[in-house]
């Protein structure tokens, strides 16, 4: 019977044990939010004349395995390595020879987590040895603007010539060097050879340690980088990233709406500067005989669709046929396959008279912006020649503002107000129908509208100025953008040729970023540049701090110094924006 009890205490005494000796830290308590931290390593940091198979890490907490692997990093790169844990130490076993005379550097990004919180490593760590005399000394420091910067990998590429500089491709070549953002975007890339090399800021979404174009948000700097012994530390370089849209668009739907109005629905919006009247072709599947297209107009309630005004159908099938220059708003071409469409002819005559489809501000909205332009989409073209005396946009004095009046196509109008229309009060906007004749004879619902909103009351917005300090003369914008911000009226912009004085007004209270840019296309959109072949991004400068603007007040003195980039070359990239 003794014997009994003793084999059942070894056999719980033994669980016991094997438990406690697991990874897994005691349960309850208050939240750890501390961040791990690495307490000790072997090598010795920044160690010469190195000979070692093993390299270790000591952490002050548990962490996760799974995210350790992640965060690993090692330049240069070791294939063949065994990991070895104990506790809250691991063993990095190195089943390969180290090359001669180089400088490594391992490093944990910031995946690398607790496992009782998932807490993160606060900056990347990275340890260096030299199995040489020396420890190479260069370093490039920066910063990533994102969404969400942190965990963000750095990869840096040495370019050993101009052949290697045009042949790199991120997507088949891993990098010389990796490191990994902190929590505000910022990294370090120390103990890199002398040399010039190339940075890509990335999500490697599949951790294969290479760029995946369908996949992987991206940025790149403005130029290649070199460092040298005299000049070895390169600061402050940013990056700005995104996520591209690389699926592109096709047909989706093909309707009639009458005889000579044609519904024409893609996958996603279409940019209206790829398409006119020419990008479409209209035949008749039995004869042969193509359908006149006389405009187009894209919707404004949703950009997806096209209207195709026509000549009379007449009966049977026709096909549609959609060029292949045509893009969506990220420059993706249509995709071949979906480029042609067969559709039903309609010959009825319209079922309702011409409306107005679209009008913004909408009647009845409040606080609308001073600077509001008016736009109105008919549901059918109608004459320009009299835009003055039919559309008028009135306030509660009866005064007629005066402004410009810009036609998209010969369907859709803008009106912009030559001066900031009155605070807080009531506009109306009046179409007298009857003096816009419509084209092709045909006939308005009603013969005068009239909506009416309210602008906002100035005394609630504030301003920014400031200089942007710059030699060439070239277009920079100035972007301002509110925290947290993703929809309509959450970002003002100003435009601008060369440096100077600037100055951006209306802004409503709350907290904003601010930054400049060289605008290479002058369309006040930024370019990220190319990962392959590659082109630089535009040249930016971000204010350090958040700004804070208040009713009624001027937030002045801001100061965007972009002439460390003014030595740059300006290129034009508008063949790839």
């Amino acid at each position: 019977m003794r014997s009994v009890f003793v084999i059942i205490s070894i056999i719980f005494f033994s669980f016991i044990f094997w438990h406690c000796a697991g990874q897994a830290p005691p349960e309850g308590g208050p939240k750890d939010l501390e961040p791990p931290t690495v307490i000790g390593v072997y090598p010795e940091p920044n160690s010469t004349n190195v000979e070692t198979d093993v390299i270790r890490f000591q952490f002050s907490k548990y962490v996760d395995r799974n995210s350790f692997q992640q965060g690993l990093f090692i330049s240069p790169i070791i294939d063949d390595t065994e990991t070895i844990w104990r506790g809250r130490s691991v063993e990095l076993k190195i089943h390969e020879p180290l090359r001669e005379n180089t400088t490594y550097s391992i490093t944990l990004g910031t995946d690398l987590r607790d496992t009782r919180e998932g807490t993160r490593l606060s900056d990347a760590f990275t340890l260096a040895f030299s199995t040489g005399d020396e420890i190479d000394r260069g370093q490039i420091t920066g910063r990533v603007f994102y969404d969400d910067p942190v965990g963000v990998l750095i990869f840096a590429y040495q370019l050993y010539d101009s052949l290697t500089a045009d042949t790199l491709n991120p997507s088949e070549d891993k990098p010389d060097y990796i490191t990994q953002t902190g929590r505000d975007g910022g990294f370090r890339l120390p103990y890199l050879r002398m040399g010039t090399f190339r940075i890509l800021a990335l999500r490697d979404e599949f951790q294969n340690r290479l760029y995946d174009p369908d996949v992987d948000p991206y940025g790149v700097y403005v130029k290649d980088v070199t460092i040298t012994e005299q000049n070895p530390d390169y600061e402050d370089l940013t990056i700005r990233m995104h996520k591209p849209d690389f699926s592109r668009p096709f047909l989706s739907r093909v309707t009639p709406a009458h005889h000579s109005k044609i519904s024409v629905r893609f996958s996603k919006p279409i940019d209206p500067a790829s398409v006119s009247p020419q990008s479409f072709r209209i035949e008749h599947t039995d004869t042969g005989d193509s359908l006149q297209i006389f405009s187009i107009s894209i919707r404004k309630e949703n950009p997806a669709e096209i209207y195709l005004f026509t000549a009379m159908q007449k009966e049977g099938f026709y096909t549609l046929y959609v060029d292949s220059m045509v893009t969506d708003l990220h420059g993706n071409a249509m995709m071949p396959d979906g480029l042609t469409e067969m559709f039903e002819a309609k010959i009825d005559e319209p079922d309702k008279p011409v409306t107005i489809e679209y009008v913004s501000p909408q009647s009845g909205a409040m606080n609308v912006r001073p600077d509001t332009p008016v736009i109105l989409q008919f549901s059918y073209p109608v004459k320009s020649e009299a835009t003055e005396n039919a559309i008028l946009v009135i306030d509660t004095n009866d005064v007629i503002l005066t402004g410009e009046y810009h036609w998209d196509d010969e369907a859709t109008v803008a009106f912009f107000p030559s001066r900031l229309m009155e605070s807080k009060m009531p506009h109306s906007i009046v179409i007298e129908l009857d003096s816009l004749p419509v084209k092709h004879s045909l006939s308005y619902e009603d013969s005068l509208y009239t909506g009416r909103f309210t602008v906002l009351d100035r005394d609630m917005l504030g301003a920014i100025e400031g200089q942007l300090i710059t030699q060439q003369d070239t277009t920079f914008t100035v972007s301002v953008d509110r925290v947290g911000g993703a929809g309509p009226g959450e970002r003002y912009l100003l435009t601008q040729k060369g440096g100077g004085p600037f100055s951006i007004r209306n802004i409503p209270e709350g907290q904003y970023t601010l930054w400049a840019f060289r605008d290479a296309g002058g369309d006040g959109e930024y370019y990220y540049g190319e990962v392959f072949p590659f082109d630089g991004s535009d040249p930016f400068i971000a204010y350090p701090d958040t700004v804070r603007v208040r009713a009624r007040w001027t937030v002045d003195g801001i100061l965007l110094d972009m002439i460390k980039y003014d030595d740059l070359i300006h290129v034009e990239q508008n063949d790839t924006k």
